[in-house]
């Protein structure tokens, strides 16, 4: 029988005016736990913002378990060095960015300006939170688990020894740790990583020269993972996999045409969101939204809601209880019984971006009805397609020189004829 080791008892908090020490994590060395300690200090909307103690001689974070005079030194030393005023969710983040855990404390106090701005929802928030402590401090301990092989975190680690060759190092070590994840988990932990390090080059000074991380998909990541889906399907594709579906089924992917909303959005509808004067609510990720359907759509959607209760969900045919897998499953399937390739949600929110911008629509409206803010949108909507770009090519007259008879561009693009006036002097081409 494998043995099993008892999870030390975690100590009791510390008041050490202004501030708050709690033990977190800790470790077993020479048979004896050790805890590393957090200082929280109060800010000025009422909530915490919390560094991790160091030893005021030897410098690491970890303290012995009875070792409350050492804890009270390091809070002591931090005090003299100079704590900045208590900040609001409006103000930069006050800590020096140096180490890892600097940079994720300031990514997830921006989450928080955001879900207080309503751009961001709690739950997001939430998963940003758990990814973050997976990064610092590795795998939470099991009570009464097995002994396991872990992986350290990055909570000491800092951010000019971030280095490609480190950080490769440290998803080696996290798959072969039997409590390091599963690829897929690893995989959006470092997308999160990335993300407030490309995030904090933007927004700090001091991070600005530091050479940005590799992209995910370059890191030795193992060939046999969950990929994202970049098809972006044409408006045929769409309907051939409406004409595969009947019901409920076909309702959702067709909320999902005329919205562009997300997965989470179309899959959780209420019926209480469907408005009057052909107005919907989409409630996501960054807050609900009013956004417009056609009147025929939301005829038969506005008939369904009339005989809910306005907290009923819409969709009555989806009996799973993660509604956003059903979703998901449907378009899947769709798209094999269509013989089309396969397509996600995002992938028809990237359409009908597209179809918006096409038609000229402002882009004031084009993100009022997606959801979007400007940077996201610019960033992984705004992609240009193989039409768009057959198209300029066309508008800019570039498949040859006009002939000399009949002014004909030449090429299967070419639609119009040429107009010249006066001498030829390359305006014509």
């Amino acid at each position: 029988m494998a043995k099993t080791t008892k999870t030390p008892t975690r100590p009791k908090p510390i008041e050490h005016e202004p501030l708050r020490l709690t033990a977190h994590r800790h470790r077993l060395k020479e048979g004896h736990p050790q805890w590393t300690w957090r200082a929280r200090l109060a800010r000025g909307d009422g909530k915490r913002q919390a560094v991790t103690l160091k030893h005021p001689e030897s410098g690491a974070t970890w303290f012995d378990a009875k070792d409350k005079v050492g804890v009270r030194a390091a809070a002591s030393a931090l005090l003299a060095a100079g704590l900045p005023e208590p900040s609001c969710p409006d103000e930069p983040h006050a800590w020096r960015i140096e180490t890892v855990e600097d940079l994720l404390n300031a990514w997830v106090l921006r989450g928080e300006r955001r879900v207080t701005a309503g751009k961001l929802r709690e739950s997001t928030l939430a998963a940003y939170r758990q990814v973050a402590a997976r990064i610092l401090f590795g795998p939470r301990a099991r009570k009464g688990g097995k002994e396991r092989v872990r992986f350290l975190g990055l909570v000491e680690l800092r951010l000019r020894d971030l280095t490609p060759g480190r950080l490769e190092s440290w998803v080696d070590s996290r798959l072969s740790a039997s409590q390091g994840g599963a690829p897929h988990t690893l995989r959006g932990d470092l997308k999160v990583l990335k993300a407030a390090h490309d995030w904090g080059r933007r927004d700090y000074a001091e991070l600005r020269a530091r050479a940005p991380l590799p992209p995910v998909r370059e890191l030795a990541l193992p060939g046999q993972i969950w990929t994202s889906n970049r098809h972006t399907p044409t408006a045929q594709e769409v309907l051939a996999v409406l004409a595969c579906l009947e019901g409920d089924r076909r309702l959702a992917v067709e909320l999902l045409w005329a919205t562009g909303g997300r997965l989470d959005e179309v899959a959780s509808i209420r019926a209480g969101h469907i408005l009057q004067r052909g107005m919907v609510v989409m409630d996501g990720k960054t807050g609900p939204r009013r956004t417009a359907i056609p009147e025929a759509l939301h005829a038969a959607l506005s008939t369904r809601a009339n005989e809910l209760g306005p907290e009923d969900y819409l969709l009555t045919g989806c009996t799973w209880v993660d509604r956003k897998k059903w979703l998901g499953r449907v378009l899947s399937r769709g798209c094999a019984a269509a013989d089309v390739p396969a397509f996600t949600a995002n992938g028809i929110r990237r359409a009908v971006v597209r179809r918006l911008r096409r038609e000229g629509v402002a882009d004031e409206v084009r993100l009022a009805m997606m959801g979007h803010t400007e940077d996201v949108c610019r960033t992984h909507y705004d992609d240009v397609d193989d039409y768009e770009k057959r198209k300029a090519v066309g508008q800019a007259r570039l498949g040859g020189l006009a002939a000399a008879d009949d002014n004909i561009l030449e090429g299967p693009w070419a639609s119009e004829r040429v107009q010249r006036t006066g001498t030829d002097d390359g305006s014509g081409i």
